[in-house]
């Protein structure tokens, strides 16, 4: 039992110098490429942090855990949502939310959520068909993002 707690210990410590990495390289592409820090943050952060819940939840599938693999990913967001925004607001201070480029991106995730619950409807089952239709969105999302940040386009008042 000791061995488990500390290696709980070490992947936490690991985790928390690695998020501490991403965060710096993120603000340095930032920097580098005269970019805001939402896109850093939609697209390398993110990806940075629920890399370990993909791996989690690809284990657990392999495991013939389906539930655990999309419980986790599923809880990943709750979490983020209602304990990490909110904690990080209250050890950082006040954090001011720029509704007009928020909107499209929670409009998105709700899309994105809707899409999801359709495809999943029947047993929890996704197919490899599903799985890719899932992905598309996403590089498209990715894509948007990236050109409303260098410019390219303005369908996102404010930012």
């Amino acid at each position: 039992m000791p061995r488990q707690w500390a290696l709980l210990a070490g992947g936490l410590l690991l985790i928390t110098v690695g998020v501490e990495g991403i965060v710096r390289a993120a603000l340095g592409l930032r920097a580098t490429f005269g970019t805001s820090s939402s896109l850093w943050g939609l697209t390398v952060i993110a990806a940075g942090t629920s890399l370990p819940d993909a791996f989690v939840s690809v284990r657990a599938a392999q495991r013939d855990a389906d539930v655990t693999s999309l419980t986790n990913v599923l809880g990943s967001t709750t979490f983020d949502l209602l304990v990490a925004i909110p904690v990080g607001v209250l050890l950082a201070g006040t954090a001011t939310v720029d509704f007009l480029a928020a909107i499209p991106t929670m409009g998105f995730l709700a899309f994105a959520t809707i899409v999801f619950v359709v495809f999943t409807r029947t047993g929890l089952e996704l197919t490899d068909r599903e799985a890719w239709t899932l992905v598309a969105p996403y590089v498209l999302f990715v894509v948007w993002m990236g050109l409303e940040t260098v410019g390219v386009i303005e369908t996102v008042k404010g930012s």
